[in-house]
C-alpha cells in the first residue's frame, strides 16, 4: 500500500489495496479543537471533495428543533422516570397520561399550548373526584416544567391557571381520644401495635411491611429504607428504597418504645404474615378494618394515619420544618396538606384570647 503526502498540507494519501485511495488529515472543529479524520474515494480529487463537503457541513446551522407535541413530550417525560418511581406512581401516572391528557391535549405542540386551552381541559374533569382532578393537574404541571427545562417552551402556562378549590372535606386524623382507644385495646389484639405505630412513626403502609427489626437502632430511632410494593409484574415485592427514593430517620415516641419487647419476633419483618413474609395490603387493610371496629374507632384509611401523626405534632407546636423531615417530604408545602385543624385545639387557642 504505497502512501504520499498532499501538495497542499492538507494531509497523507494512502492508496488501498482495492484501488482507492485514502485520505488522512486534521480538520479543525466548531469548537476550534482539531480532529483526525478519514476520507475515501477513487481518486484524491474525491478524497478532497469529501474533506469539503464534510468541512462544509460543520458550518452550516444546526437545523431547527421542532417542539414535540404534549403526547410526545408526555411519553418522553414518563419513560424518563419510570426507573425514579414506585411501579403504582408510575401506574397512576400512565393512566392520567393516556386516559384523560393525551385524548383531550395530546396533538398539541407544547409550544402552542396556553392557559385557556388547559382550562377548558380542566373543566371537562369537573366530574372526577377532587383528588383525580389534582392529580390530573399535578402532572400536566410536571410535564410542562419538564418541557421548558428542555427548552421547548418559555414559560409554563399552568401558572395562570384557576388554582382547583377543595371541597369541605371530612376529617382526615384521628383525635386524640380515638388514639387513648386504640393504644388500650393492643394488649387484647397485637395487630394494635402495627396501627400504633402508622400513627406514631408517619409510616406509609408500604413502609410498615417492609420495616425490619435491624431498621430499629439503640438511640431510639427507626430507619426507613425500603418499601413493599406493587410491581410491574402484577405482585408486590420489596424494594430497598422509599417512594421518595431517599433514606430517612425517624425518632420513635416511647410509647412506641415500650411496644418492642410486645411484639412477637417471628421473622425478619416486624409485622410479618404468617409465613414471615411482608404482609399483603389486603391482608393488612382487613385486619386493619377489623381491629378498628373493636376499638370502636370509626375507619379512616391507613394513610389517614400519617395525616393523624403530622397533624398531631402540628397540635403539639412542632416545627414544621422537622415534620417535613420525619414525613419525607419534599417541601413544607406537601406537609402543609398532610395537617388538619384540630376542633379541640381550635377551641382551646380561642380560650386563650385576652378578651
Amino acid at each position: 500500500m504505497s502512501r504520499s503526502r498532499s501538495n497542499y498540507g492538507s494531509g497523507t494519501y494512502e492508496k488501498l489495496p482495492s484501488g482507492k485511495m485514502r485520505l488522512r488529515t486534521m480538520v479543525e472543529m466548531p469548537d476550534g479543537t482539531k480532529k483526525r479524520k478519514t476520507f475515501t474515494g477513487k481518486t484524491q480529487a474525491d478524497c478532497r471533495k469529501a474533506l469539503k463537503v464534510y468541512t462544509d457541513s460543520l458550518h452550516e446551522p444546526a437545523p431547527e428543533r421542532q417542539p414535540p407535541t404534549i403526547a410526545e413530550w408526555g411519553d418522553t417525560w414518563l419513560a424518563a422516570r419510570k426507573d425514579s418511581i414506585v411501579y403504582g406512581t408510575y401506574k397512576n401516572y400512565k393512566l392520567y397520561l393516556d386516559k384523560h391528557i393525551t385524548p383531550a391535549l395530546g396533538s398539541v405542540r407544547v409550544d402552542h399550548v396556553n392557559a385557556m386551552m388547559i382550562e377548558q381541559f380542566l373543566q371537562t374533569k369537573r366530574s372526577l373526584s377532587f383528588s383525580a382532578q389534582k392529580a390530573i393537574r399535578t402532572e400536566l404541571r410536571m410535564i410542562l416544567d419538564s418541557a421548558v427545562a428542555n427548552d421547548y417552551m418559555v414559560k409554563n402556562p399552568m401558572v395562570a391557571v384557576s388554582p382547583i378549590r377543595s371541597p369541605q372535606e371530612k376529617t382526615h386524623f384521628y383525635g386524640l381520644d380515638e388514639i387513648r382507644l386504640i393504644i388500650a385495646r393492643c394488649a387484647q389484639n397485637p395487630f394494635g401495635y402495627a396501627v400504633l405505630w402508622l400513627l406514631s412513626t408517619g409510616c406509609r403502609y408500604e413502609e410498615l411491611a417492609a420495616l425490619k427489626w435491624t431498621d430499629i437502632h439503640d438511640d431510639g430511632t427507626l430507619l426507613i429504607q425500603r418499601v413493599y410494593a406493587k410491581s410491574e409484574a402484577g405482585g408486590w415485592e420489596i424494594r430497598e428504597w422509599t417512594k421518595s427514593r431517599k433514606t430517612r430517620t425517624v425518632a420513635l415516641s416511647e410509647t412506641v418504645q415500650k411496644t418492642i419487647p410486645m411484639i412477637a419476633k417471628t421473622s425478619e419483618y416486624i409485622f410479618p404474615n404468617r409465613h414471615g413474609k411482608p404482609m399483603s395490603y389486603n391482608t393488612f387493610h382487613n385486619k386493619y378494618k377489623s381491629f378498628l371496629q373493636e376499638c370502636g374507632v370509626k375507619y379512616l384509611s391507613p394513610h389517614a394515619c400519617r395525616h393523624t401523626y403530622a397533624t398531631q405534632l402540628v397540635n403539639q407546636n412542632v416545627n414544621l420544618r422537622v415534620i417535613q423531615t420525619a414525613l419525607g417530604h419534599s417541601s413544607t408545602t406537601v406537609t402543609e396538606r398532610y395537617t388538619h385543624p384540630d376542633i379541640a385545639a381550635q377551641i382551646e387557642a380561642a380560650n386563650k384570647l385576652p378578651y
